[in-house]
């Protein structure tokens, strides 16, 4: 079995019920945001034998600081004593804004006042020096956004994503990986269906499951009341939050101007 964990990065306005979504980009107002971490997501294929590539893609909201340029990721396991780190490769940049395309220059990207959102993509390759059962891999950043509306002083915690990995039970695996980039801007008091699209490449079964973004290994990512893991976002009516464990859709209706974080964490 091998796990894949994501962060996502939710962000809400308030706006009016008949806009379509080529007009979400018109209700948001300007704000600041001190850091640039907005979500992750890490994952792997392998090349065979024990040799694997690690893929990173890290979302920096264009408000902060600038992104890493060769992030690292450590690679481990417990029960064959095994810890390293592994320096990625940058591969692609590209903004992921959820604009019109008429708006993309007005982002924040491009020096304007709307939200605006990087994707930055690294690569690594890295041969496994041992078969083990519980190597994770993983990748952390500090800090959150500190205008994150449901959790507990999040500037304070930083940003941890890892993927597992068993080359015990399956020899030459790759995990699953996600289609959809982390970053939407939603309408609030409309029906969302929203859906991160993991796809395993060895065509195995998913179950997904909403998990607390972490801020290391072991150590969650405080909510306010009455948010937690399964309830992450303020809904109408309140503590209706869809979720499919199956499918890992997402239904919900948002209220009111948000900016939260949740967490996915996807297993064959």
């Amino acid at each position: 079995m091998k796990g894949h964990f994501g962060t996502t990065h939710f962000l809400f306005k308030k706006v009016f019920p008949y806009l379509v979504i080529c007009l979400f980009s018109f209700c948001f107002t300007t704000e600041s945001f001190a850091s640039h971490a907005v979500g992750a997501d890490l994952s792997y294929t392998c090349l065979g034998g024990n040799q694997y590539e690690f893929q990173l893609a890290f979302y920096r909201d264009c408000d902060g600081i600038p992104a890493p340029t060769s992030p690292l990721i450590t690679i481990s396991s417990a029960s064959c004593v095994q810890q390293t780190s592994l320096t990625m490769t940058l591969q692609s940049v590209s903004e992921v804004s959820d604009l019109c395309n008429a708006q993309i220059p007005n982002s924040s990207c491009n020096g304007g006042t709307l939200p605006g959102v990087e994707e930055h993509l690294f690569t690594g390759v890295f041969t496994l020096p041992a078969n083990c059962s519980d190597w994770v891999i993983s990748y952390s950043l500090c800090c959150r956004n500190n205008l994150i509306t449901n959790s507990q002083n999040p500037q304070t915690y930083a940003l941890y994503v890892e993927s597992t990995l068993n080359n015990v039970a399956a020899p030459c695996n790759s995990s699953p990986y996600f289609t959809t980039r982390p970053v939407p801007y939603l309408c609030s008091g409309q029906l969302i269906n929203y859906n991160h699209g993991a796809i395993d490449p060895d065509g195995d079964s998913l179950v997904y499951t909403l998990v607390n973004p972490l801020d290391d290994p072991v150590t969650p990512v405080p909510h306010i009341v009455p948010f937690s893991a399964t309830y992450p976002i303020s809904t109408t009516p309140p503590n209706n939050f869809g979720f499919d464990i199956l499918t890992g859709q997402m239904t919900f209706n948002p209220a009111g101007p948000q900016i939260a974080i949740l967490a996915v964490l996807v297993e064959e």
